[in-house]
């Protein structure tokens, strides 16, 4: 199985005044999906609510 995460910070205000910060507090968002046990694709948001980037799981054959 492989987890590939992909942000983007082009979608919004979110991440005009601190865009590192953001992209940190997305990927926190993404952590704590996954600690809660979430094994399926989903989308991540910054913190407007907007979508920034996606967590997709894959199986290798």
């Amino acid at each position: 199985m492989a987890i590939h995460v992909e942000l983007s910070s082009n979608n919004g205000a979110a991440f005009e005044d601190e865009p590192v910060s953001e992209m940190i507090r997305a990927l926190y968002f993404a952590a704590r999906k996954l600690e809660e046990g979430r094994i399926e694709n989903f989308k991540v948001f910054d913190s407007n609510g907007n979508a920034c980037g996606k967590v997709v799981f894959s199986h290798d054959d």
